[in-house]
This record gives C-alpha cells, structure tokens and sequence, in this order.
C-alpha cells in the first residue's frame, strides 16, 4: 500500500505522525503500508494539539478494528475507485468500438471508458466511479491493439483504497492512471496496473490487479444489494450492526455504545 503524505493527513484522516508517534508498526501489521517515512523535520514534530492526537488515535482506531470499513458499508456507498476494481464479485469486461463497459456486482455496477477520442470535458459529473478516457495501444506492432490505456478523473467521495477502510484525500482530486491487458503466455489472466496520483499520497502509487477468466459460457452473476441485505447501521461516525432480535450491537470488540445524550437514561426497555 502507499505511504501516507506528511502535513495533508488531516484530509485522508491518517498521517505518518498519527502511526509514528500513536501506533508504532501499525501500518505494517494492519494496513499492508510498505514505507511511511517522515521528512527528517517531521520526525521530532508531535501532533499540535491534544484534538489532533484525538483525531490520530481515533481514525487509526477505526481502520485497525475494522470500523471504517463497516462505517462505509453501513452507509451503503458505493465502492467508487479504485476499490470497484477489487473483484470481490465477478467483473465483466465488454468492449464496443467507442466505449468499454466495465461491469461490477458489488455496489458500484458499472463503469465507462470512453475511447472514441473525445477530450476532456469542461465540467465533469463528479462520481465515485470518476470519468475515464482511454485509447487503444499496439505495442506489439503487429495490427492487433493489446494494451488500453486509461485515465479517471473527475470523482467524489468518500472514497478508500481497499477494504480496510484506508482513505483517499477528501479534496478527491485523485487521478487513476491505468493499463489493462492481458498476460503474454496466457491469455486467461487479465492485468490491470492502476497508478494512483492523490494529495493522501507522497509519490504516486501503482498496484497490478490480475484477473482470472471464467471459462463458463453461462455464469452465475451475484448481484449484491446493500439496501435488500445490509444489517449495518451507522450512528454518527460509527457503525454497528443489528442483531437477529432486533437489537444494536458492536461490530469489533470492546466498542463503545453510541452517543445516548437525547435519550432518557434509566427507563426500562420493553420486552420482546
């Protein structure tokens, strides 16, 4: 995983002062963060203030225990990118000569990349998915386009880099620079290298996603509906779940209950 950019962590909710001087080794153990490294000025720099710290131990908190990414998922929001890339579910690729579609089962469930050579346009429709542009590449010079090159951008947020819950910057001016194609002496396995350039990182990041087909003329699509199965609910910056009586419930443990101050404390629940 990246490394997190020093003094704009407060708009990706972690910083590498929040992991140096609160969890030392958290990242990683927890978020798979390959070198978080301070500028040598940075290193003697503790937080500013005691709601600085606050604001370290609690969002290292949420992505250690899990609550982040309940948090998104009790909120139903879409995986946008470059989670929606992450194939929990199957994805389905189909290319027509101006747009190629990709096709998601997990909250966010399509997305377009136009090729037909139109440019940038002057206002984008932000969405979590982005706008994506792409063009066809030959490397092989043989006639046969191999390679689609892509760029995102344009995009709204929330939005995080996997599961955990690990954050983008919250300006989401992020731009996604892809390759897809597929694997030289294996055709059955489909890469997709994403570099990411966000205000959250120090340098840009770049990860290949492989892909396996599936072989299977009629396959089984899932369709996975937030709002039919979630037994999330979120409560102010938290989320916790429903039980199968009804009742709320932590979702990690040693979790503390929600903020009760508009309820009257002392009166008796009713029995069910």
């Amino acid at each position: 995983m990246p490394s997190i950019r020093i003094g704009r962590g407060h708009g990706s909710g972690l910083s590498p002062r929040c992991l140096n001087f609160l969890l030392p080794g958290f990242a990683r153990r927890v978020a798979s963060l390959r070198s978080i490294r301070p500028s040598r000025g940075e290193r003697d720099k503790k937080p500013r203030s005691l709601r600085s710290i606050r604001r370290c131990w609690r969002t290292a908190w949420r992505i250690r225990r899990g609550v982040a990414s309940f948090d998104r998922a009790a909120r139903c929001l879409p995986n946008g990118m470059p989670l929606m890339m992450t194939a929990f579910l199957p994805l389905e690729f189909v290319v027509t000569p101006d747009t190629t579609y990709v096709l998601t089962t997990d909250y966010m469930y399509f997305r377009r990349i136009f090729t037909d050579g139109r440019d940038w346009p002057r206002n984008i429709q932000q969405t979590f998915a982005g706008y994506s542009i792409g063009r066809w590449i030959d490397e092989e010079r043989n006639g046969i386009y191999n390679v689609l090159e892509v760029e995102t951008r344009g995009f709204t947020g929330p939005r995080v880099f996997d599961a955990t819950g690990l954050p983008l910057h919250s300006d989401n001016q992020s731009i996604f620079k892809e390759r897809i194609y597929r694997e030289r002496g294996d055709a059955n396995v489909l890469h997709d290298e994403i570099t990411v350039i966000d205000h959250a990182l120090t340098r840009p990041w770049t990860v290949d996603k492989k892909y396996l087909h599936n072989p299977n003329p009629h396959p089984n699509w899932i369709i996975g509906s937030c709002v039919e199965s979630n037994m999330l609910v979120p409560v102010g910056r938290d989320a916790y779940a429903i039980s199968a009586d009804g009742r709320l419930m932590p979702i990690t443990k040693d979790q503390p209950p929600p903020d009760l101050r508009y309820f009257k404390q002392g009166v008796k629940q009713p029995q069910h």
